[in-house]
């Protein structure tokens, strides 16, 4: 079967798509539904979920957009959710220090949220992908502050930010790495200081 493919669009920051969208492909309404439930099925024991007209996702919601009672095909779709949102936790797994995981979570968000976006199992994993964001987000200002020497002795900086990331995700180990790279910054200043013999900023750092 020849069928588009589907469409994410990104908006907004590409450096996570921050904000993604997804268009089912076009399936024309089948007029062999047991064939199309056998196609359907097919694609979900090979892990094609989503990315074209012969995925199961799309091929799925065809057969309910033509009879929402087919339980045959609310069960698949069940089955390929359920399946996609596994995916989503593979890629959330790595997200921490990937970015190209942090993106494949949220290809994988869109077309959850279009699918069923009210589904309490959707909802939670949206949750989780917003949580990746926030500790992305405030790893990569904390090592940004520590590239331009912010350690965060004030208050504010890089250790705040790292702290705000271990209060979220305890013990990640991007923050960990970014507070050993604070305290070696502080050793240093103090080292420093000591050098010029200002006894006083080295007791401070």
């Amino acid at each position: 079967m020849t069928g588009s493919t589907a469409r994410v669009t990104v908006s907004g920051d590409d450096r996570i798509a921050s904000s993604l969208t997804w268009r089912a492909p076009a399936v024309a309404p089948p007029t062999d539904r047991d064939g199309a439930r056998k196609r359907a099925a097919t694609a979900l024991s090979q892990g094609r979920l989503y990315a074209d007209a012969d995925s199961a996702i799309p091929l799925y919601l065809a057969l309910l957009r033509q009879s929402p009672g087919d339980e045959v095909a609310q069960a698949g779709l069940h089955r390929a959710l359920t399946a996609l949102l596994q995916s989503g936790d593979e890629a959330l797994a790595s997200a921490d220090d990937d970015i190209d995981a942090l993106r494949r979570a949220h290809e994988i968000a869109a077309v959850a949220r279009t699918t069923a976006g009210g589904e309490s199992h959707v909802q939670a994993y949206l949750r989780r992908v917003d949580l990746a964001d926030r500790l992305w987000d405030l790893n990569r200002e904390a090592e940004q502050d520590l590239r331009a020497g912010h350690l965060g002795e004030s208050g504010a900086g890089a250790m705040a930010k790292l702290r705000a990331v271990l209060h979220l995700r305890p013990g990640q180990p991007r923050a960990l790495q970014g507070l050993a790279a604070v305290e070696s910054g502080l050793i240093r200043r103090a080292e420093e200081a000591a050098q010029r013999g200002d006894f006083a900023d080295e007791a401070r750092w």
